[in-house]
C-alpha cells in the first residue's frame, strides 16, 4: 500500500507543477501578453497566419 501511496504523492506534486507552469509567470500565455504589451507592432517575425511583407509563397502542386 506504501507504494500507491508514493505514486499518488508523486502524481499530486507533478500535476501542481505542471498547472503553476501552464498559468505561472514564465507561462507561454504570460510570454506572449508581455510581447504583445512591450514590443506590439515593432516585434520581429510574421504574426500566424500570415506571410511577412514581399515574402510569396508558391502554390503547392
Amino acid at each position: 500500500m506504501s507504494g500507491a501511496r508514493i505514486n499518488a504523492d508523486l502524481i499530486d506534486e507533478e500535476t501542481r507543477w505542471a498547472v503553476e507552469g501552464h498559468f505561472g509567470p514564465f507561462s507561454a500565455t504570460s510570454e506572449a501578453a508581455v510581447s504583445k504589451m512591450v514590443l506590439d507592432h515593432r516585434r520581429h517575425g510574421p504574426d500566424v497566419g500570415q506571410e511577412a511583407p514581399g515574402v510569396v509563397i508558391p502554390a503547392s502542386r
